[in-house]
């Protein structure tokens, strides 16, 4: 572990303390109080580290958040590819880690993907850098393909 992380909100809720007792504008102190309660709840999600920087502290995603943002974006995408292609994704996933397989089917489904076998999913959506990225922050790279065809 790195020695200029910081492993605890501390900092983050005795800052939210500290703006409740100094900020005279209920309508700053709001937004200034949510976005510390976001933060708090990213970093108890494990999605955020806090990191010691010269300017105080810092905010990062974690590995786990940067596979959060990019599931997000991928959900979100609704255009299909400019050229007509369509996105296969295929997996081979090994029994004794089913629990991700069934995951990863769950997602590709809220995704928009069409199951055209229990392991091969395909989409329109202009998605296919998207989900590359996903299996590798994922760690799925050996048992997921992701095709562009």
């Amino acid at each position: 572990m790195d020695n200029m992380h910081i492993p605890t909100t501390k900092k983050l809720h005795n800052a939210q303390r500290h703006f409740n007792q100094v900020a005279p504008d209920s309508w700053r102190r709001t937004a200034y109080v949510e976005q510390l309660k976001r933060q708090i709840q990213l970093l108890e999600e494990g999605c955020s580290d806090i990191y010691e920087t010269s300017y105080g502290a810092e905010l990062k995603l974690s590995s786990k958040g940067q596979a959060r943002l990019t599931r997000e974006k991928i959900l979100l995408v609704k255009r299909e590819h400019p050229d007509g292609r369509t996105t296969i994704v295929s997996f081979d996933i090994p029994e004794d880690v089913r629990h991700l397989r069934n995951k990863l089917r769950n997602f590709l489904k809220k995704a928009g993907f069409t199951m055209a076998q229990r392991s091969v999913w395909t989409t329109k959506n202009d998605v296919s850098e998207l989900m590359q990225s996903l299996v590798e922050e994922l760690g799925l790279t050996k048992w997921v393909n992701v095709f562009l065809v």
